[in-house]
């Protein structure tokens, strides 16, 4: 089983497992789901093959009942990240993930808002446009509940507001461009 590669001290055997795993991933997700953890575990190791193998496996696994747990794995790797090619590719695929398979409005606020703090300039302007856009416009569809689109606008200033009251060390241009908008 795959599983038993995953979890090899060997480098190598990891590596294959991973490999093994993203071939089989695009044509059943079911089997790549039961080695999710697994596949997590990857995250521990220091060889940068394998982590940069394991992050794409990870995007490439992700599916609208796993995304919030495989979202917050990347965003604190992401946090811990000195590889700027890594940080990019990485903040570039959390995007992805989070505008394909995001199971609410407020949950993606949040996420998008938190790769502001954390991904910062990497981050695509048109995602920042986006989002403003969500908060501005709602969810666009006229059988969606007005009432709904308010309460994440409410939800939005709430989450400003409290970046403001503990910024970060260094608050990057989206993130402020993005505050001074909700709060206008």
């Amino acid at each position: 089983s795959i599983s038993r590669f995953l979890s090899s001290r060997n480098q190598n055997l990891k590596y294959l497992g991973v490999t093994g795993l993203a071939s089989i991933v695009e044509r059943h997700p079911k089997y790549a789901a039961d080695h999710q953890l697994a596949v997590i575990e990857c995250l521990e190791d220091k060889d940068e093959t394998l982590l940069r193998k394991t992050l794409d496996l990870l995007y490439r696994m992700t599916n609208p009942v796993n995304v919030e747990f495989i979202t917050d794995r990347l965003l604190h790797f992401l946090r811990g990240s000195t590889d700027p090619y890594m940080k990019k590719d990485l903040t570039g695929k959390i995007c992805t993930i989070a505008e394909r398979y995001a199971p609410n409005n407020a949950w993606y606020v949040r996420t998008i808002t938190e790769l502001f703090k954390i991904g910062g300039d990497m981050v695509d302007p048109a995602v920042a446009t986006n989002l403003m856009s969500l908060i501005a416009e709602g969810t666009g569809n006229e059988d969606d509940d007005e009432e709904a689109d308010m309460v994440l606008r409410k939800q939005a200033v709430e989450l400003y507001v409290s970046i403001l009251g503990n910024p970060p060390n260094r608050m990057p241009r989206v993130l402020v461009e993005t505050l001074a908008w909700v709060l206008g």
